[in-house]
């Protein structure tokens, strides 16, 4: 099938292969990887999505979708560009089974929702966020339980993870990978870790995918939950992108080898404290909240288990960091991690980026 092409993201075959029948790639249309709105990350969810359908046609067995993004080398990345991967195969990655077999397991044993609990359990802690935003195109669309009367607005879920696989462990988890409010604190996330917290290199991963549940309506064209009217940067970056302490919203050239790597770490040092400046971005309707978060008591729509983001920081750019690994004996033998920074600074940043141009939901 042909490229699908939206307004910030196109996506390609991948030359790499290692996922049969379908592994291809989802580009960014400007070149710096740090930088993108939240117009940017959504055309790349929503052309990974359509992707996915494209490629489920062509190959009706391939029903297990995967998403993953690597950004910089120290996180995997062949390319300086941003880019993630998407894969259709007819097994399950291990992640994927692990994560369905303690879902099962964990309701078997407890007669309760593995999902609904994980999200009790950091809420219990102060470490969960919520995010809503209404169902402009579609407010008679099913997409909750109607036991939550969620219809008219859409839901998702973060949380900084209290056993994070690598540092900085940003949990999102919503319906699907197209809700808005599912992208909304994936880039709120992605946006504190990376403007608040300093991280350069990270991955983020998509589990849970399901072709079968309906995606929001409005996939793909240019959504109107997200104003356009402040992009810029070649079409790519408005103004939810990240602010350096002369204004500008840029971060200084990534390097092309790791020669220069020293040099650029130097120059993004100088801008530790660039935020996002969606301050000034108008109309962009959300409402979060960080207390008194109901959580269903089944976490499941039409049946199917939620979409869980995972991301994770790999690091700030430098000489040492381009060219050694942050990966060692404790994460392939031990299955664990130390995750150096507490996960309610994490939860800080995240309300930091969430606090911004929010509304309040009517009654």
């Amino acid at each position: 099938f042909q490229r699908i092409e939206l307004a910030h993201a196109v996506t390609g075959s991948n030359l790499f292969k290692y996922a049969e029948p379908s592994h291809g790639v989802v580009l960014f249309k400007h070149h710096q990887p740090l930088v993108f709105s939240q117009e940017a990350l959504s055309d790349m969810l929503d052309a990974a999505w359509l992707w996915f359908q494209a490629s489920h046609k062509l190959n009706p067995s391939a029903v297990e979708p995967f998403f993953l993004w690597n950004c910089l080398p120290r996180a995997g990345a062949s390319q300086y560009h941003g880019h993630a991967q998407v894969m259709l195969t007819d097994v399950t990655v291990p992640a994927v089974t692990r994560l369905r077999v303690a879902a099962e397991t964990y309701k078997q044993h407890h007669s309760a929702c593995y999902y609904a609990d994980l999200l009790r359990a950091h809420a219990a802690v102060g470490l969960l966020r919520q995010v809503s935003v209404p169902a402009f195109h579609n407010p008679s669309s099913p997409t909750f339980p109607a036991t939550q009367n969620l219809q008219t607005s859409h839901i998702a879920w973060g949380f900084a993870s209290l056993v994070p696989y690598k540092d900085m462990e940003v949990c999102v988890v919503g319906n699907h990978l197209c809700c808005p409010a599912f992208q909304k604190m994936l880039h709120a996330a992605l946006r504190a870790v990376i403007d608040g917290l300093g991280c350069r290199m990270f991955n983020v991963g998509a589990l849970n995918i399901d072709l079968e549940v309906d995606a929001p309506a409005g996939v793909g064209m240019g959504r109107q939950f997200w104003n356009s009217s402040n992009s810029g940067l070649g079409g790519g970056v408005g103004t939810e992108g990240v602010v350096g302490s002369s204004g500008s919203n840029t971060l200084p050239d990534l390097p092309h080898s790791a020669s220069e790597a020293e040099t650029v770490a130097q120059a993004a040092g100088n801008n530790e404290h660039m935020r996002d400046s969606s301050s000034s971005l108008p109309d962009v309707q959300y409402a979060y909240t960080s207390q008194d978060i109901s959580v269903p008591d089944v976490l499941s729509y039409t049946g199917k288990s939620p979409v869980i983001a995972r991301l994770v920081s790999r690091g700030k750019l430098s000489a040492a960091a381009v060219v050694t690994s942050d990966f060692g004996g404790l994460e392939v033998f031990g299955g664990a991690s130390i995750g150096h920074t507490d996960p309610f600074l994490v939860a800080q940043q995240l309300d930091l980026q969430l606090s911004r141009q929010q509304y309040t939901l009517p009654n």
